[in-house]
C-alpha cells in the first residue's frame, strides 16, 4: 500500500497574535530602513566634511605660498638697503623674524593639506597610498533660511527620534501579542491525497488452499 497526501492547517482565530506579529515585523523593517539611512547619511557627512576641510587647507596653502613669495622679495630688498646703509640692523632683524614666521606658516599649511587628504581617504575607505586631488575653488549659494523652521524640520526628520517613535509602536504590538497568546485558538485542519493498494493474483503467489477467495486490485481515494 502506498499513500500520498498533504495536510492543510489554516488559523481562524488566534486572539490577534498573528496579525500583531505581522505588524510588529513591518515596524521592525521600517526601523531597519531608517537606521540604514541614518548610517548612510553619517558616512556622506563625513566625506563632505573631509572634502571641504581639504579644500580649505589647499586654499590656505595657496595663500601662504603667495605670502611667502612676497615676504622673500621684501627681505631681499631690505638686505640690499641694509648693505647700502639705508636701514638699521633692527629693521633687518625684524624682517628676518617675519620671514621665518611666514615660512613656519607655510610648512604648517603643507602639513594641514597632507593631514586633510589622509582624512578624506579614510572617510572614503581608500588606500592611503592612492593619489587624490580636488578642485579647491568652491562656489557657495547664499540661502535665506528660517532658523525656527530648520530646527523644527530637524526634530521631525531626525533618524534617532523617528526610530524611538517606531520602537514605541513596536513594543505596543509586543504587548498585544502577549495578550493574544492567552486567548483561545481556532484552527481549520484537513488533508487530501491518494491511497493505492496492489495485491498479486493467486498464481503469482504460489499454491493456496482450495476454496480461498481470489484477491482483487483496488484503489481508494
Amino acid at each position: 500500500m502506498r499513500k500520498q497526501y498533504f495536510e492543510i492547517n489554516q488559523p481562524v482565530f488566534h486572539g490577534g497574535e498573528l496579525y500583531f506579529t505581522m505588524k510588529q515585523a513591518e515596524v521592525n523593517l521600517d526601523v531597519t530602513r531608517t537606521d540604514y539611512q541614518r548610517i548612510k547619511n553619517e558616512l556622506v557627512l563625513q566625506v563632505k566634511k573631509a572634502y571641504y576641510s581639504l579644500a580649505k587647507s589647499k586654499e590656505n596653502l595657496k595663500f601662504q605660498n603667495e605670502l611667502s613669495e612676497e615676504v622673500n622679495k621684501i627681505q631681499d630688498s631690505v638686505n640690499k638697503q641694509f648693505e647700502a646703509g639705508i636701514v638699521p640692523k633692527s629693521e633687518l632683524l625684524n624682517v628676518i623674524s617675519q620671514t621665518g614666521q611666514v615660512k613656519f606658516q607655510l610648512i604648517s599649511a603643507e602639513g594641514d593639506v597632507s593631514m586633510a587628504g589622509l582624512v578624506l581617504k579614510q572617510s572614503m575607505n581608500i588606500d592611503h597610498k592612492d593619489k587624490i586631488d580636488i578642485d579647491p575653488k568652491l562656489k557657495f549659494k547664499k540661502l535665506d533660511i528660517d532658523f525656527d523652521q530648520v530646527l523644527r524640520a530637524a526634530f521631525m526628520n531626525r533618524a534617532e527620534m523617528k526610530i524611538n517613535s517606531m520602537m514605541l509602536q513596536y513594543y505596543k504590538y509586543e504587548k498585544n501579542i502577549s495578550s493574544g497568546k492567552g486567548m483561545p485558538k481556532v484552527d481549520m485542519m484537513g488533508n487530501w491525497g491518494l491511497a493505492k493498494e496492489e495485491v498479486a493474483p493467486n498464481d503469482m503467489l504460489g499454491p493456496t488452499n482450495p476454496g480461498s477467495p481470489t484477491p482483487i486490485f483496488s484503489v481508494d481515494q
